[in-house]
């Protein structure tokens, strides 16, 4: 199998299992799908390779680039919405 068709296998595989969203609590800790998302997408080519000789996924470690991978995300995707909430009183 080229290495193309394992990686398109791989993320395939990723987001069959992750789903195609990850819901963040307030109260807790990162989703670990989330983190193990984040490092595979972080991967190097021998790295990607070692994780497809061993047939498992990363595992979901919340350390390095993955805290600020995921920071970036998460700052970025509370930039879409509005910072203010308008509110207008319609008297009759």
């Amino acid at each position: 199998m080229s290495r193309k068709s394992e990686y398109s296998l791989w993320s395939t595989t990723l987001l069959t299992s992750f789903g195609s969203t990850f819901v963040v609590e307030k109260d807790d800790l990162l989703p670990k799908p989330m983190l193990s998302f984040i490092r595979f997408l972080e991967l190097t080519g021998a790295e990607f390779d070692h994780i497809v000789e061993k047939g498992r996924l990363p595992k979901a470690k919340s350390a390095g680039t993955v805290l600020r991978t995921a920071l970036e995300v998460l700052q970025r995707r509370l930039a879409q919405y509005a910072t203010t909430t308008e509110v207008r009183i319609i008297r009759d």
